[in-house]
Formats: C-alpha cells, structure tokens, sequence
C-alpha cells in the first residue's frame, strides 16, 4: 500500500507541470509584428492560410534577416503564456537566431544560437506579472530549392503546450529558374509523346479521353509558359501542376488505349484462326468420307487439328485474362500478354494454314496440264459474208436478166411467123 502511495505521488510530481501549463491557441496572441528585409529591401508579409507571406520571390544566396515580435493578446493572457518553451526554427542556410525575452515590470532575458544551427529554445520563465513580449530576429540566406519553386519556413515556433502553428511562420517562395524549364520542357516533351500516341491509335479504338486529357494538358502547359516568361512563378508553378496532374491520367489513358488495341488486334487474330478450323474440319469430314487417303494419315490430320483446337482454346483462354488486367487497371500488363498471345496466334494461324494447304491437295489435286502443240493449227479462211451477199445478189441479177432476153426473143420470132 505504502509503495503504491509513493508511485502515485511520483506520478503526480512527473505529470503536475504539464497539468498546470494551459494549452495556447492563435487567440492568445496579437497578430506579431514582424519586418522582412531580402537583399536590403524591407516587406511587410500579409497573414494568408495562417501563414504570413513575402510578397517576394527569392533567389538561391538572397541575404534575409526577420524580425518577429510576440506579444500576449492582453494582461491577462500574459500570465498564461509564460512559464513554457518557445522554440524557433529556421529552414535559412548560415542563420543566426537571437531572441529577448521581457517580462511585465521586469527585465529581459537574452538568448542566441551558434551560427547555422537551425533552432534557438527560448525559455520564458513564470514571471509574477506575466510575459510583455519576445523579440526574436532571424538572419541568414535562402539555400537551394529541392524543386522549382519551393516553399521556405524562415522562421516557425513550436510552444511548448500549445496548438500546432498558434504562431504563423514566416514563409519565403525560392525559384530555381533552371529547374523551372527543365520542368516545362520535360511535361512539353511527355504531351509530344502522348500526342503520337493519340495519333497512331485514334480510329482504332476509343481514343477520345486521351484526346481530352491532352488538351487539357497542353492548355496548362501553354499558360504556364506565358506565365513564367512574365516573372509570375507562383502562377507558372500552379498551371504546372494541373498539367502534371492531366498528363499523368492521359499517361494512363495511353497506356489502357494500346492495351484495348492489343487485345483487339489478338481477339481478331483468333477469329480468323476460328474461320480456318472450321474449314479443315468440313475437308476432314469429306476426305473421311471418300476414303481418301488411308487410315493412318487420316488419323495423323485428326490429330493435327486437335492440336491446332487445343492451342486455340488456350489461347483464347489467356486473352480472357488480359481483358481480366484491362478492368482491373493493369494496361501495361495487359499489352504484354497480349502482344505475346498475337504472336503466338500468328504461328498458330500459320501452322492452321499448312494444314489447310494439304487437305485441299488431297481433296482437289492438281490436274496434268495439256501440253501445247509445236504445230500451227489448220485455220479456216474467214469468210466475208458482206462481199458474200454481194455476188450472190449479182449472180441472180444476171440470171432474171438470161430469162427475159430468152422470152422476148422467143415473141419476136412468134411475131414474125405471124
């Protein structure tokens, strides 16, 4: 009993100053008076999205110095917000970070980091009259973005029991202009490529959400290109990210559009080697019936083309999971087994063809050609019917001529002997 009282009083001891720290919020606070001077130019940040932004964009080795004044939000508050850690960090390269700390009608504490590290604890003791204010100033320069445009935490604090960010930090937007258009021009290059995509494939399948996607993408490539030219980065790096956004699906989209071709072009390719089988088997079943060769090679056909069957069957089986990867989103894998299942359908139609070819030697051989005569063959003279009629028409003209000649004379004798 004694031993639990003692670990329970332990306990209370480890636990009792985080019971009596009140957790802070933004509303603690006055809104901090902070200055922002970038290579000797001095700006006053605005509070946007609990953050307080530069109206500046820096440069790798801009020289920044910061300075930030916390107060509480009145005199009672004064008394809550004392007595914890403050701690402020630092993202500048080379900084330097000094702090005071004042108490209400009382004096001030002074602290300061060793140069380039990153963070300064600030401790504010639990002063009778409470906390008049923290002074706290930054300096340092602007290190080398990690992308092209890059969000820097110049100054941030962390309190000890308080809500996360009740203080908004100092935000500074750095440009790597190098990276900037190597962005613009890699995104130029992927919509070119997804381009000759659409092209090659368009009419061939349904092509019309890559066609969309694109032209949604080369509209932000477009705009984020004027954008960057005009010096306005955060414009040109937001119209970037869309484009990123609409060639990573139309990037999808290409990918499921040689897939569907793919599996078209096999489907087809099994049709045809379908049409083929058939075929051999109505030969088959007439050369069965004919007797037409023995049973032996009749049986080797048959087995052929249960083979030829089974490999089709097969085939068709696998092109199945293919359109199975297709529903379930796996394009790539989907093109590949069926560009594998084309190809093996193009031996198979190959190997359906030879068989086809000798069944039909078997069921219509080829006749002996009549060889052609050395000779040249006796040739009727043409007749020319039109100069035919002619002589024949003369012929019977004469002849009715003969007769009246003959008459007449025969009359005038008559007459005479009158």
């Amino acid at each position: 009993m004694r031993r639990l009282a003692i670990a329970l009083i332990a306990l209370f001891v480890l636990i009792h100053p985080a019971l009596a720290l009140e957790k802070l919020n933004a509303s603690d606070f006055k809104e901090p008076d902070v200055t922002v001077t970038i290579n000797d130019v001095e700006y006053k940040p605005t509070l946007s999205d609990g953050k307080l932004v530069v109206d500046c964009v820096c440069e790798k080795g801009n020289s920044v110095e910061i300075s930030y004044i916390i107060e509480p939000i009145d005199e009672d508050k004064a008394k809550d917000v004392d007595g914890r850690t403050y701690t402020a960090r630092t993202e500048l390269s080379g900084a330097i970070i000094k702090a005071t700390v004042y108490y209400r009608n009382g004096g001030g504490v002074g602290y300061e980091s060793t140069p380039g590290k990153t963070y300064l604890d600030i401790k504010v003791g639990d002063w009778e009259d409470g906390l008049d204010k923290i002074s706290v100033t930054v300096q340092g320069t602007t290190p080398s973005p990690s992308s092209r445009l890059q969000e820097l935490n110049a100054l941030k604090f962390d309190i000890q029991e308080a809500a996360e960010n009740c203080l908004p930090p100092v935000v500074l937007l750095v440009v790597d202009y190098t990276k900037f258009q190597n962005d613009i021009d890699s995104m130029k290059k992927q919509y070119d490529d997804l381009s000759a995509v659409l092209e090659a494939y368009i009419g061939k399948v349904d092509t019309s959400k890559l066609s969309d996607y694109l032209n949604y993408a080369g509209q932000n490539i477009s705009l984020a290109e004027t954008y960057y030219n005009d010096g306005e980065y955060v414009k040109a790096d937001e119209r970037l990210n869309y484009a990123s956004e609409w060639l990573d699906k139309a990037d999808t989209e290409a990918k499921k559009v040689k897939a569907e071709y793919a599996c078209d072009q096999a489907d087809k390719k099994l049709e045809d080697i379908g049409g083929i089988l058939d075929t051999i088997d109505v030969y088959l079943s007439e050369i069965e019936e004919k007797n037409l060769v023995n049973t032996s090679t009749l049986l080797n056909y048959k087995t052929d083309f249960r083979g030829l069957q089974e490999k089709s069957s097969s085939l068709a089986e696998e092109l199945a999971v293919a359109k199975a990867y297709i529903s379930t989103g796996k394009y790539s894998e989907a093109e590949i087994k069926a560009s594998n299942i084309l190809n093996e359908a193009n031996e198979l139609e190959s190997s359906a063809n030879a068989l086809l070819d000798k069944l039909k030697k078997v069921v219509s051989p080829a006749e002996t050609a009549t060889p052609e005569s050395t000779s040249e063959p006796f040739k009727m003279p043409s007749i020319d019917y039109k100069l035919l009629g002619m002589a024949i028409g003369a012929i019977a003209a004469i002849a009715i001529a003969a007769v009246g000649i003959k008459k007449y004379m025969k009359r005038r004798k008559w007459d005479e002997l009158k």
